[in-house]
């Protein structure tokens, strides 16, 4: 049979609209309706994004969608790229799903990952360059887990949703350099402010902007730990147009350096604003920060610091 033809219009003859034995999508040319476009066939088209429910993924909410999402991503060659797409559901993950070394963009349209058993992470997120867009999490009530454990540089994670969720860690970083946050809409637990939204572990120079975050133990929570090798810690980092509600503290940074607070709004901080030690080079601009109680807004143990901020209560 020769080649049907799909383009900018679509033409069959009676003998390929009258048969009985199925079409195959590598026999279908497709030519995109562009200048310059080149002709290629329906199957390799189709075949330029991945969808999770090609390896049997069913997004219904009842069904365990780990092992096909792993496969999903396991199809992609080692160290390679791809494109995986979550079509509109709801996809029961029950062990952590690992990008294992390769480059993904991870594209959803209303759809959720439910995380059903206690693990201690859904996506483990390495190498270079991963992206991660329009995806809401939530988790089964009594679960524990945190929803990223990343490392690597250079990953987006862009309009990533979760309301209400006890996550351990929503963001665990370990290691991140040079990559962007925004477009969040992450709360953990609007009854005891539990849980830490941003964990930062010798993560240096990313950008968190644009976001809501809240009802947490820490909004932004960078540690002392060391990198094990060099001993450098979290640095060089860029928070603007960040709304952070209802953390018991907004930001707490046991070591850190070379932190930019720019056009924020720490509201209803039950603990402080800020806080800084051991650290250096601390900048907060155009920022406001209230208090629900009697306790500080800001407490600075370092030196090098600016700042411009209007407190209430």
């Amino acid at each position: 049979m020769s080649g049907l033809h799909v383009g900018a219009s679509v033409k069959f003859t009676t003998s390929q609209l009258n048969t009985s034995g199925a079409i195959d999508a590598s026999q279908v040319s497709y030519d995109p309706p562009f200048t310059g476009s080149v002709v290629t066939n329906v199957e390799n088209k189709l075949a330029q994004y991945i969808s999770v429910k090609d390896f049997g993924a069913v997004g219904d909410g009842v069904a365990d969608d780990t092992v096909a999402i792993q496969a999903a991503i396991d199809s992609i060659p080692n160290a390679g790229t791809g494109a995986i797409w979550f079509p509109k559901g709801t996809y029961n993950v029950s062990n952590t799903i690992d990008t294992n070394n390769r480059t993904i963009v991870f594209m959803g349209r209303n759809s959720t990952i439910h995380c059903t058993t206690s693990i201690s992470h859904v996506f483990q997120v390495t190498d270079v360059g991963c992206r991660f867009q329009d995806l809401f999490f939530t988790k089964a009530n009594g679960v524990t887990a945190s929803a990223f454990f990343v490392t690597g540089i250079r990953h987006v994670f862009d309009n990533i949703q979760s309301g209400d969720a006890k996550w351990t860690y929503f963001f665990h970083l370990q290691d991140v350099k040079e990559s962007k946050f925004s477009n969040l809409n992450v709360y953990l637990d609007s009854a005891t402010q539990t849980g830490q939204i941003f964990r930062l572990d010798y993560s240096v120079n990313n950008t968190l902007s644009d976001s809501f975050i809240g009802y947490c133990e820490h909004g932004v929570y960078a540690t002392s730990t060391p990198q094990p090798v060099s001993g450098y810690k979290s640095e060089g980092w860029l928070m603007t147009n960040v709304i952070i509600v209802y953390a018991k503290k907004a930001m707490t940074l046991d070591t850190a350096t070379l932190f930019s607070v720019e056009n924020c709004c720490f509201d209803f901080c039950e603990t402080w604003g800020i806080f800084q030690s051991n650290g250096n080079n601390l900048k907060v601009m155009n920022t406001w920060i209230a208090s629900n109680t009697t306790n500080g807004f800001i407490g600075i143990g370092t030196l090098s610091v600016v700042l411009d901020i209007v407190t209430g209560k």
